[in-house]
Parts: structure tokens; C-alpha cells; sequence
């Protein structure tokens, strides 16, 4: 279970800081050394199955503790009916991290293009053919929720305690988003993106949509392989 803890504020000879669990009566500490700094920013720990309180105990000069109750960050995930490609896919509601889906794409190969619409609420499209991450469009969305937008707290909110599905680092997370810990907004809701399918199989790809915020819709057609071809016409001179 992942918890996002914060101390507002800490002592001079406060820390570093043990935390500890009620699960066990507080006996051993699931995270040992956590600097003060880190706790004052936002610490993003997995605490032990069934903790309702965490300890927060320093360890150094001072040895002074305090209880803080907690409550858990859960992840709402969606499967859906396969579809066709050339078919579209549409969602509108709450929470759903990921809705996944897979997409029939036939033997066929040539260039599969990706056309979607996040609107204005941030939402990842994440497509995987063949093992492999093929298309990630990023967050896409109003700027509203971007870094310095006034949404963004808003947007940061929701995605704590998650985990990344690319970097499988959970929320926040400043070694990859340095600028607050989060993944920016890349551009607004409605784009296109395309992989190259260059093998008869496999004959499916999974799409995986990120809405971390409620009130959310997207929709986006995943089109058929297509191969382009180039006609040149040479006129012999007279």
C-alpha cells in the first residue's frame, strides 16, 4: 500500500526519521534514516498491509515521535471488450488508471496511426504491440494543469502514491519530473501518434489510457496497418 507523507513542520535536532507501523505495534521500522528535508517535501512510502497510523520517530538528538493516520491511495483500473481497429473507443466518468483495451489489428503490416482526444482533462494514451511500449503521447490536456497552471495541485493531487507506468517510480517523483515531481502536460487534448507494424503478428495491440482525475472523457481510433506508396512518372522528352 502506498502512502504520501508529509510533516508540516520539525525541529532543529529533529531527524533523521524512522517510520514505523501499527500493523505490528510499531516494533520494526518499515523505512529507517528518512532526512528531515525529505519528510518536510512529501516522503512517498509502501507501508506494511493493513497500517492505519504511521510513527514518525526521530532518531537522532532528539527522539521525540508523533502518530499520523493515514489512509490508503488506491488505483481504480479498467478492462474492456476488444475492438476492431478502425473502431472507435470512448470513456466519460471517474477515475480509471488504467482502462485497458486491446485492439485487433490483423495480419496485415504497415504504419497503424493513432488518433486521439484527451479534451480538457489530462489523460495518457499508452499503446504496447509486440512487448513493447510503441506510442506514449505523455499527459494531454488543458494547459490549466500544466506546471503554473492554477489546476495543476489539482492534477499533482490525484496522480500521488501512483505509480508511472513507464518509469514504474511512484508519485512524486523529481528525479524524472524535476520541476515538481509530476509529469507536465505535454500538449492539448487531441493529437495523433502511429508505430510501424512490421510483422504479421502479432495481431493485436493494447492500449492503456491514464485518467488519473474524475470527471474525465477521451476517446481515440486506432486505424488499420496501412502501407503508403509513392508513384513517380518520368516523361521521356520528345
Amino acid at each position: 500500500m502506498f502512502v504520501f507523507i508529509t510533516l508540516t513542520s520539525a525541529g532543529a535536532d529533529a531527524g533523521p526519521f524512522n517510520l514505523y507501523s501499527n500493523a505490528d505495534g510499531y516494533v520494526s521500522a518499515f523505512a529507517t534514516n528518512v532526512p528531515k528535508a525529505t519528510l518536510l517535501a512529501g516522503y512517498a512510502a509502501t507501508v506494511p498491509a493493513g497500517t492505519t497510523t504511521v510513527r514518525i520517530m526521530s532518531a537522532g538528538v532528539c527522539t521525540n515521535y508523533i502518530d499520523v493516520a493515514i489512509s490508503a491511495t488506491t488505483t481504480t483500473t479498467t478492462t474492456v471488450v476488444a475492438i476492431n481497429c478502425g473502431e472507435s473507443s470512448s470513456f466519460s466518468g471517474g477515475i480509471s488508471y488504467p482502462t485497458t483495451q486491446s485492439v485487433t489489428l490483423t495480419s496485415s503490416t504497415g504504419t497503424v496511426v493513432l488518433n486521439y482526444d484527451a479534451l480538457v482533462v489530462p489523460d495518457r494514451f499508452i499503446v504496447e504491440w509486440n512487448s513493447s511500449v510503441v506510442i506514449d503521447t505523455g499527459y494531454r490536456g488543458s494547459t490549466f494543469y500544466d506546471f503554473g497552471g492554477v489546476g495543476r495541485s489539482s492534477f499533482t493531487n490525484s496522480l500521488t502514491g501512483l505509480i508511472d507506468p513507464i518509469t514504474l517510480n511512484t508519485y512524486p517523483d523529481l528525479a524524472t519530473y524535476p520541476d515538481d515531481g509530476y509529469p507536465r502536460i505535454v500538449g492539448i487534448g487531441l493529437g495523433t501518434a502511429s508505430f510501424v507494424k512490421n510483422l504479421a503478428s502479432n495481431t493485436f495491440a493494447t492500449i492503456k489510457v491514464y485518467a488519473p482525475m474524475t470527471s474525465t472523457a477521451w476517446s481515440y481510433t486506432m486505424n488499420c496497418p496501412s502501407n503508403t506508396t509513392t508513384t513517380t512518372t518520368t516523361t521521356a522528352p520528345l
